[in-house]
């Protein structure tokens, strides 16, 4: 495997190695993921677009259950823009979807990289006939075709398509991936040299200080929160006071965002470090994130912040369960033990794809006789992330497997209603602000239905009255989905779920 470090990192890299020679180690420790396999041919690949190119999305942003994994390219607010095949390759795959990436398009190239052209609004004429063709024969609008090799040889800079909006689209604009063909991994487009500018540093908005007061470290049991502003301050960011702490364990995380050229969009970093007291204590460089480990942003990020407030937030410590190759961590997990009342001076390094580089400097010391006053509060049992565990209570059973959970939590679960029917009842599974991982069952006994309602229930959960769907398989008396989401969670008919918010 070839090693590869960012070029534009190398200025940040000797200043460490002046001052620290095993920041050698770390820096190529970081690089080892399972992103690149092979160096890369940068020059092979041109703009797919023959506008100036401006992202209103960069990869590795942290979104929703997982890191975004292209870059979105803006297409002046219009659809219909051509669309042009990066390299020369074969059409691979096309897919056309409702939601998710709409009309796309896959093109295989000779060195091991495959590129993604999504939301399209229709394809190059001889693609379009082709897949309408298709559709007509299968009788089917949604559609996956993997044509022979042979069938689109492509040329660099061929026309493939048009932009859109269709899919999950939030507005017209052309998703954009480099993949590595083996094993469909994505890749940081933005180390391929593309024509994009970006002259500007991240930008920090906000310091978080997780202070762990129990004896088991990076467990819900006895976590506080607690949020600093910072400001601007000879070009870099700061916090004016000391953060004060109460003993064991802290960790930091930072609400930081990369701006681009051209645009306000907020997009995600490349690179953060973590000093204390001069000496490196975490770093996370994201060159590539496979799907398979995508969902891990969910422990990267406060979840929490994430969902409820929009706020992306950086943990800069490994929470037990987060299985994600980017990580360079020299003691572990990057909690901070604050053994005595000494001040500790502290800095965040923040750097771009493109090397602009901003740093966050702060102090933090220990107060033990600070008072306590926890972020969680609910009551409960703890939850061993490791161990899972298997509940039940009125007609609802449910089971969490090892490893579903990213840290030991404090769990709750009770029936909001008191009828014993789950016709009638919501059932609550803990919080809907602590992520899951790995799907979990959960079934209620229903009774026996006849045949013409078998298919008329199913399971809902209830967020901020809203109602999200997440179906059901009824068999023999009993109603069972595979769920990643804690929360309220009901059963009832179809029909029922208009009038369930009122």
């Amino acid at each position: 495997m070839t090693v590869r470090l960012n070029p534009h990192l190398y200025p940040l890299t000797v200043l460490f190695i002046m001052s620290r020679v095993f920041i050698v180690i770390l820096f190529s420790y970081c690089c080892i993921q399972e992103s690149f396999g092979q160096s890369l041919n940068k020059s092979e690949f041109q703009s797919p677009l023959n506008i100036p190119l401006i992202l209103s999305g960069n990869f590795g942003e942290l979104r929703a259950t997982h890191f975004h994994a292209g870059l979105d390219f803006k297409t002046q607010g219009e659809t219909g823009k051509p669309v042009f095949a990066a390299a020369s390759g074969y059409v691979s795959r096309i897919k056309i979807q409702s939601g998710g990436y709409g009309h796309s398009i896959y093109i295989t190239h000779p060195d091991g990289h495959t590129t993604v052209y999504a939301h399209l609004e229709k394809y190059a004429p001889e693609i379009d006939e082709y897949v309408l063709q298709s559709q007509y024969e299968k009788r089917s609008f949604e559609i996956e075709l993997f044509p022979a090799q042979e069938k689109f040889v492509i040329e660099r800079g061929q026309l493939i398509g048009y932009s859109g909006n269709t899919g999950s689209s939030g507005g017209p604009h052309l998703h954009f991936e480099i993949r590595k063909t083996l094993g469909q991994i994505p890749l940081n487009g933005l180390l391929f040299d593309f024509p994009v500018e970006d002259n500007t540093i991240p930008d920090f908005k906000s310091l978080f200080v997780y202070s762990y007061y129990s004896d088991e470290p990076l467990s819900m049991n006895g976590l506080e929160r607690k949020m600093y502003t910072v400001r601007k301050k000879n070009g870099g960011f700061v916090v004016d006071d000391v953060i004060e702490c109460r003993d064991n364990f802290v960790g930091f995380g930072a609400e930081v965002y990369d701006y681009l050229n051209g645009a306000n969009n907020r997009c995600g970093v490349y690179m953060m470090q973590m000093n204390i007291d001069g000496v490196p204590k975490f770093m996370f460089q994201i060159d590539a994130v496979s799907f398979g480990n995508s969902r891990y942003v969910n422990a990267h990020m406060d979840y929490d912040l994430k969902i409820n407030e929009g706020r992306s937030v950086h943990r800069l410590f490994l929470l037990p369960n987060n299985s994600l190759p980017i990580y360079s961590c020299p003691d572990g997990n990057g909690l901070l033990y604050l053994a005595d009342d000494s001040v500790h001076d502290c800095q965040i390094i923040a750097v771009d794809a493109y090397g602009n580089t901003s740093t966050l400097e702060f102090s933090c010391k220990r107060n033990s006789e600070m008072p306590a006053t926890f972020f969680t509060t609910m009551a409960g049992s703890i939850l061993r992330w490791k161990e899972g565990g298997n509940f039940t209570l009125g007609s609802y059973n449910f089971n969490i497997p090892p490893r579903a959970l990213y840290q030991d939590a404090i769990f709750d679960y009770y029936i909001a209603g008191s009828s014993g029917d789950p016709l009638i009842d919501t059932m609550v599974i803990n919080s809907s602000r602590e992520p899951v991982h790995i799907g979990f069952s959960l079934s209620a006994r229903v009774g026996l239905l006849p045949e013409k309602y078998k298919n008329k229930y199913l399971f809902a959960r209830v967020e901020s009255r809203k109602i999200i769907a997440e179906g059901g398989e009824y068999n023999n008396g009993e109603l069972s989905i595979i769920t990643r989401n804690f929360g309220s969670i009901s059963f009832l008919p179809i029909q029922q779920l208009r009038y369930y918010c009122l």
